[in-house]
């Protein structure tokens, strides 16, 4: 039973984080076509043969690029 129950809470908290993950990008990409406001840092790269907008993931930031 705490098997079990293991498994439920873990899969749990991965769907949880996919989720937040999903909804932190939509507000991201949506973000990127104004930058009307403070909400995200924002920095300038140039980068070439990058995704633009898919999320990106590092150990502690998630990010985007957007073209100019």
């Amino acid at each position: 039973m705490e098997l079990f129950l293991s498994f439920i809470f873990y899969n749990y908290a991965k769907i949880e984080k996919e989720h937040l993950e999903e909804t932190i990008f939509l507000q991201m990409k949506n973000y990127s076509y104004d930058f009307k406001s403070d909400k995200f840092d924002i920095d300038f790269v140039d980068k070439k043969n990058v995704p633009f907008h898919e999320l990106q993931k590092d150990k502690k930031y998630l990010y985007i690029y957007k073209n100019k």
